[in-house]
């Protein structure tokens, strides 16, 4: 199936791609939140120690 002559189809696969990724990104930001924002945190030069 040729996706260029359908734009509908090609755009509901892009749709689909971007939900997985957003689903994706923010499933690893749920998981990561704290690990990142302790990192930030601890290499941040507002905390004293910078």
């Amino acid at each position: 199936m040729n996706l260029k002559s359908h734009p509908k189809a090609s755009l509901v696969v892009r749709c689909m791609i971007y939900t997985v990724i957003y689903v994706d990104i923010q499933r690893i930001l749920d998981v990561n939140y704290s690990v990142i924002l302790d990192a930030f945190l601890n290499f941040s030069p507002q905390n004293g120690t910078g």
